[in-house]
């Protein structure tokens, strides 16, 4: 009994200290950019909703889902009145959006 109680104790604070990030569910507007072009932060262009929260901007990177593919890469433009709904984890230190659902307002 205290070898399993041992051991779920480690296995516990295993999880607790390691870098796993778990999926959350949100809904986002903010603005669509380009993490090459506009942010100036990767080496390839890359869709990046910029959110508004608390006073400071939030960058939730764009995952490649079906969702995403259907808006196509933002590169070099800002497109303002976004929308997504999808999975909000944290990978290689930054917030990475995997949308279920994007909508894109019309162009003028």
């Amino acid at each position: 009994m205290k070898t399993r109680f041992k051991l779920a104790a480690v296995l516990s604070a295993a999880l607790l200290a390691s870098n796993v990030a778990f999926a959350e569910d949100a809904e986002l507007s903010g603005k669509l950019v380009c993490s090459k072009c506009t942010l100036k932060e990767t080496a390839d262009c890359r869709n990046v909703l910029q959110v508004k929260a608390d006073g400071a901007m939030k960058n939730y990177y764009i995952a490649k889902t079906d969702a995403s593919k259907k808006v196509g890469i933002v590169c070099h433009d800002v497109i303002e009145g976004v929308s997504a709904a999808g999975k909000i984890e944290t990978k290689d230190g930054k917030l990475t959006l995997s949308p279920s659902k994007m909508e894109v307002p019309e162009s003028k």
